[in-house]
């Protein structure tokens, strides 16, 4: 028995193969996109930082050397 709502939509068996098709196509394509991102942010917040532990390390050993005294 098919649900109440083909009743409404009549596809063709081909234009469902199509549109499941595309489908996917769209949900690889996102998926793409996300894992690009991802890694993007991922590299630009380990670049940023290790940007910010070359900032501070003389200041920490400045704040080692002087700490002893």
């Amino acid at each position: 028995m098919k649900p109440k709502i083909w009743r409404f939509v009549k596809l063709r068996e081909d234009d469902l193969e199509k549109a499941q098709k595309i489908f996917v196509e769209i949900c690889l394509s996102l998926n793409e996109l996300y894992q690009e991102s991802l890694w993007k942010t991922h590299h630009a917040i380990a670049a940023s930082d290790t940007n910010t532990v070359k900032e501070e390390s003389p200041q920490v050993m400045a704040d080692l050397s002087t700490a002893g005294t």
